[in-house]
């Protein structure tokens, strides 16, 4: 039996186990995809991402920088027609990359990598909880308990709520030439008419990236349209036919839709538990609330030991309200500086 069955080798994933198996514990963690994959981001470290991943993998190789590395921040064009830089040095990095590092890192530390292994389901049991595995490692194993940390749409969420989850498309694409941008920033847009949530562009090894938000995939390609036009007309953009596009969902946070740490002996952890930071930073959220659960953990029980449940609930509850309210805090300010946010003053 394993300490602790994890879904998901993003950062939260791969931070719980990390943590776990530098401390003792078994570890299995299960990812449908095969490494390194392709995942939708913003590619942006923020400083606390920055010391969170070097304090627990070590230093972050270059190979997983983008050029330019050095991020100055966020230019935030409003609704209302301000324009507010939200400065803050940030690292640019390939989001494929930094997870595949971690992962390399997991499985060092002594932890189980299964790729192209979903986790389809799972039943809780007295004093464990029975994982159903699907794809080429289709197997049903035991663990003390499961982390779901597998994104908003994620098996572990689905099948604990009986629902799915109240989901962001996201739809970027990558083009080579120009625009009047600064590249030096992440330049968010929150015109209506560029798309339901946000509309973004960056530069990365000399590839511009646009992307938007939306609340039903069959958008994405007319606000795309839209936004690429808008491009053109306000900032000189000229682009060469796509050279490739990322589809992926991030949670859409509501006051009716709040943080979700699971039940029993099931637990959620990043995008799955609802964390993210305006607009769509979830990187930092996924390594605190990861982070948050394994100490947890380890103060709940030692290796090979079933944890009291009620202690390790309150113990991640305690470790993440912290974050939660300062995740809280920066949508109360963007709803004060947007309309199209508004509904989130009093989340």
């Amino acid at each position: 039996m394993y300490d602790v069955v994890i879904s998901g080798a993003g950062p939260a994933g791969c931070i719980t186990a990390k943590l776990l198996a530098d401390s003792g514990y078994s570890v299995l963690i299960a990812d449908k995809t095969a490494m390194p994959r392709t995942k939708s981001c913003s590619g942006i470290l923020i400083q606390k991402s920055v010391g969170i991943l070097e304090h627990t993998f070590g230093k972050i190789p270059h190979a997983v920088y983008a050029e330019p590395h050095l991020n100055k921040g966020m230019i935030l064009n409003t609704d209302t027609g301000m324009k507010v830089p939200i400065e803050g040095l940030c690292l640019s990095i390939w989001r494929s990359l930094l997870d595949y590092w971690m992962i390399m890192e997991v499985v060092d530390a002594g932890a189980v990598f299964l790729e192209e292994t979903p986790v389809t389901g799972f039943t809780e049991k007295k004093d464990h909880v029975v994982v159903r595995l699907g794809g080429k490692s289709a197997s049903g194993i035991s663990a003390r308990v499961l982390a779901g940390c597998d994104g908003p749409a994620g098996t572990i969420r689905r099948k604990l709520r009986k629902k799915p989850g109240d989901c962001i498309t996201t739809y970027q694409i990558y083009f080579k030439g120009e625009v009047d941008l600064d590249p030096a920033y992440f330049h968010t847009f929150l015109q209506p008419e560029l798309s339901d949530y946000d509309a973004w562009c960056t530069v990365k090894d000399d590839y511009i990236i646009t992307g938007v938000g939306v609340y039903h995939a069959s958008d994405a390609d007319r606000y795309q349209k839209k936004f690429l036009a808008y491009l053109a007309e306000n900032h000189h953009a000229r682009f060469s036919a796509p050279e490739f596009e990322e589809r992926w969902l991030l949670p859409h946070i509501t006051p009716e839709n709040p943080v979700d740490k699971g039940e029993g002996r099931i637990f959620l952890a990043g995008d799955a538990a609802n964390l993210l930071n305006p607009l769509g930073e979830g990187i930092s959220g996924a390594l605190v609330s990861g982070s948050a659960f394994a100490d947890a953990f380890r103060c709940a029980a030692g290796p090979t030991e079933n944890p009291d449940l009620v202690r390790l609930r309150a113990g991640y509850e305690t470790n993440l309200s912290h974050t939660i309210e300062h995740m809280h805090r920066q949508w109360r300010f963007l709803a004060e500086i947007s309309p199209k946010f508004a509904h989130l003053r009093d989340i």
